[in-house]
């Protein structure tokens, strides 16, 4: 009976590799697909971050409200981001502002390069893709 179990959980185990495609894994020479949409702006009012969600590893989309939503570019990579459950937002008097504040991702500081006001479908459509190098 332990052989059989054995044997079945080999055999499993086998499948689940090989349904891994190669296609599925990132290869060296990809890299992360940076958007530039929206409208630039120098600074936004934020009194209240409803939410967010991690584009790539140097762009997250911040929800202030369920209307208004900012598309924010960062200097350099925020490692962890895309699995992150929550993130800080520096901000100075009720404000955010694009080469001052920073976004905050695991105790970590990223400096914000830009801002850029999005729209909701916009916001909505965003997504983490890999794109090949050039």
């Amino acid at each position: 009976m332990k052989s059989l179990l054995f044997t079945m959980l080999i055999a499993g185990l086998g499948l689940s590799q090989a349904s891994f495609a190669k296609s599925d894994v990132a290869s060296v020479n990809e890299k992360p697909e940076i958007y530039s949409l929206g409208v630039p702006v120098d600074r936004i009012w934020v009194p209240r971050i409803n939410g967010f969600k991690a584009v790539g590893p140097k762009q997250v989309v911040v929800y202030t409200s369920p209307s208004k939503s900012y598309l924010i570019t960062l200097r350099s990579r925020a490692n962890g981001l895309r699995f992150s459950q929550a993130i800080g937002v520096t901000s100075t008097g009720r404000s955010i502002y694009a080469k001052f504040d920073s976004v905050v991702v695991d105790g970590f500081r990223y400096p914000i390069e830009s801002i850029a006001a999005i729209d909701k479908a916009t916001a909505k459509s965003l997504s983490w893709k890999k794109r090949k190098k050039v």
